[in-house]
């Protein structure tokens, strides 16, 4: 793979991201209350995305080990936004600081705290538990649209040698093509959703390449979210948008909510919609 345009683009789209004062999150009225309860957000397997060619092109093993929470950072308020991902009349908008000004943990199923792997534990063998587990990195990127994803495909030089000169897959001439920014480019029909993604690459605290027979295996997490805490200073900065749509018994959940989170009634603010769309 040409690691520096593949590093280039994946600077170049997280400096990107820190530029926009605000990140809004479409949801539901049943997600606002578990976000707030459990004052997380729920990251999911990037394959998991709503978008079935970026998914097509993205390697399994990126699949597997990255997680993603989606954001916009378009200001306007989108119909088909509050449509598509926020139930229409029984969806709200998280609208937080940018994220990339917080310090942030991750944690897996059962509030085990996920750790930053900084050296491999030969000696660890196991694979199957959260525990077994840590991640990479964290970080928080915009998406890159394209009329042309062959303008992100590369050939893998590296990979194509290993292989070529491996006795154990017995196969020669072959060669291997990757695809730049995995997780981060999207279809241009896709460009009026304004998209930035929290990241977060997982690897087990073992051996990422185990050998079993003549083939390697790479351990994968076997469960299928993880869960960034919000500090303190991110629900205090926290706004909750209601929909232009919202019932007065609507808006009586959501303060229930807020109230029981121990957040202040004055984080919750009208729609920009309110009363101009049917």
């Amino acid at each position: 793979m040409n690691y520096k345009i593949e590093n280039c683009l994946y600077k170049k789209l997280c400096l990107n991201s820190q530029r926009h004062k605000y990140l809004y999150h479409y949801t539901d009225i049943d997600s606002l209350n578990k976000i707030i309860q459990s004052k997380s957000l729920r990251l999911t397997k990037l394959s998991q995305v709503n978008d079935s060619y970026e998914n097509r092109r993205i390697m399994n093993l990126h699949k597997d080990k990255i997680y993603v929470a989606c954001f916009t950072h378009r200001q306007n308020e989108s119909v088909f936004m509050w449509k598509e991902y926020a139930n229409k009349n029984k969806g709200v908008i998280l609208k937080f600081h940018n994220l990339n000004n917080y310090y942030t943990e991750i944690y897996g199923e059962g509030n085990h705290h996920l750790k930053k792997i900084q050296n491999i534990d030969w000696a660890h063998t196991n694979y199957d538990a959260v525990s077994d587990w840590g991640y990479l990195d964290i970080t928080i990127a915009d998406i890159e649209y394209t009329r042309d994803f062959n303008n992100y495909k590369y050939p893998d030089n590296q990979l194509t040698e290993f292989f070529n000169n491996t006795i154990i897959f017995g196969r020669s001439n072959t060669d291997f093509e990757s695809n730049l920014g995995q997780g981060l480019v999207k279809g241009i029909e896709w460009d009026s959703e304004e998209e930035t993604r929290i990241r977060v690459t997982l690897r087990p605290k073992g051996n990422e390449n185990v050998l079993n027979g003549s083939t390697f295996d790479q351990p994968r997490p076997q469960f299928d979210y993880i869960y960034l805490k919000l500090s303190e200073d991110m629900l205090k900065d926290l706004r909750v948008i209601i929909n232009p749509w919202a019932t007065d018994e609507f808006k009586y959940k959501v303060g229930r909510i807020i109230a029981k989170g121990n957040l202040e009634y004055n984080q919750i603010i009208e729609s920009s919609l309110k009363e101009k769309i049917k």
